[in-house]
């Protein structure tokens, strides 16, 4: 995945920095929602 290391802000909580992050119970998905595009990457 390119360019998102720059745009995801992850915490243990899942939010950081006033950024809208959302991780499923599962963990197979990690959501960003920030001044970058929004972003879905399976991890």
């Amino acid at each position: 995945v390119d360019d998102v290391a720059g745009c995801w802000r992850m915490s243990d909580s899942g939010l950081s920095n006033g950024f809208l992050s959302y991780q499923s119970q599962m963990g197979g998905f990690r959501l960003n929602i920030d001044t970058c595009p929004v972003r879905l990457s399976v991890v």
